[in-house]
């Protein structure tokens, strides 16, 4: 099976592997943020209630030591 390797270098790789998903590493450190959103449906009369739920991860910038000792 032939395998093909793609180095992807471009600004916006660069700039998204600057950040680490804090969530992902220790969720229960860091845990995400939920949000409920409850909406109404398209009906006339307004009785189809719709609940919306959105996740967000924390997230931080990846920091370089500028000492020897880190």
């Amino acid at each position: 099976m032939a395998q093909t390797v793609t180095y992807v270098d471009s600004f916006q790789t660069r700039y998204m592997q600057s950040f680490v998903n804090l969530t992902k590493v220790n969720s229960t450190l860091y845990p995400a943020v939920t949000t409920m959103q409850l909406q109404y449906g398209d009906t006339s009369d307004g009785t189809n209630p719709v609940s919306a739920y959105f996740v967000f991860d924390q997230w931080a910038l990846r920091t370089v030591a500028a000492s020897g000792l880190a």
